[in-house]
């Protein structure tokens, strides 16, 4: 048994996506742990799914929170795939998903929460960048009043 839960793109998203950017949920597993998880999505221009694996969760009845960048084009993999296909594919996302494959005949219940695409904001970047500048002040003020003391 296998199946995959997936929304349009546009539910999470109206603009360009970029490897910036990183998808999340949680997920909850009753009383078996799943064969295999993985996210997914497909551009509209390109009938191939991309996926990358994701690392099953071993506790039940527990919500474990799961994320994925789309950073590195490694990462996500369908046969043939090459760096260029990504990116390009990646500027016509028409869907995203979670593909769960469960490898016992035994009933199982899988839960799928809060399913979202984590976009950097701007202000976020640039407090990064002012946290490293000062940073590097102060261990400069540190090591000259070494010096001269």
């Amino acid at each position: 048994w296998y199946d995959v839960v997936r929304v349009p793109a546009t539910n999470l998203f109206t603009g360009t996506w970029t490897t910036q950017m990183w998808l999340q949920f949680d997920f909850w597993e009753s009383n078996f742990v799943a064969g295999a998880v993985q996210f997914r999505w497909q551009s509209a221009t390109n009938s191939s799914v991309w996926r990358a694996a994701i690392p099953i969760p071993s506790s039940l009845e527990t919500w474990t929170t799961i994320g994925q960048g789309l950073r590195y084009w490694t990462d996500w993999q369908y046969p043939g795939a090459t760096e260029a296909q990504y990116l390009a594919d990646l500027q016509t996302v028409d869907w995203v998903g979670v593909y769960i494959y469960r490898n016992t005949a035994d009933e199982q219940i899988y839960g799928v929460d809060n399913f979202r695409l984590m976009i950097p904001e701007p202000a976020e970047c640039f407090m990064l960048v002012a946290v490293v500048i000062s940073s590097g002040i102060s261990l400069r003020r540190r090591r000259r009043k070494k010096k001269s003391g």
